[in-house]
């Protein structure tokens, strides 16, 4: 798929659809975790290949198992994380809209990242984590493909 080019390693973060790439689109800004992460750095958004759950009762209009799952489908960068509080959460200039959802996975032992210069891949990379992996693992990127 990619022409020979120089490889970086960077870290890939598993996340389900529509959430991964409403993060590469640039629409979720935030992403809802259980812990705190203190990288501040690129990363790659690795659709995972788990069906989206009930997020159908909610948005069912919109046909989310069209969407790439089992592929890199691009880079964002996480520029902050702070641990979850009322007060904070409910700042608008943190959040977009598709960030607020979906609130009922929010608890007070939650933590959010902000995420920042998401960039879309024109093509999905296939990717399949190494066995084990849950939330994160490694990569090697396409230097083209940064």
């Amino acid at each position: 798929m990619f022409k020979s080019c120089e490889v970086i390693i960077t870290r890939v973060l598993a996340v389900r659809q529509p959430w991964a790439s409403l993060i590469v689109e640039g629409l979720k800004t935030i992403e809802v975790r259980s812990r705190i992460t203190n990288i501040r750095d690129k990363i790659a958004i690795y659709a995972s290949s788990s069906k989206p759950d009930t997020i159908e009762e909610y948005y069912g209009e919109y046909n989310f198992y069209n969407l790439p799952r089992g592929f890199i489908i691009g880079t964002v960068e996480i520029v902050g994380c702070t641990e979850f509080d009322l007060i904070t959460y409910s700042g608008k200039e943190l959040l977009s809209k598709a960030s607020l959802l979906p609130l009922y996975k929010i608890t007070t032992d939650s933590a959010y990242w902000k995420l920042s210069n998401p960039v879309k891949f024109a093509q999905p990379i296939p990717y399949k984590p190494p066995k084990g992996a849950v939330v994160w693992s490694n990569f090697e990127l396409p230097e083209e493909a940064k």
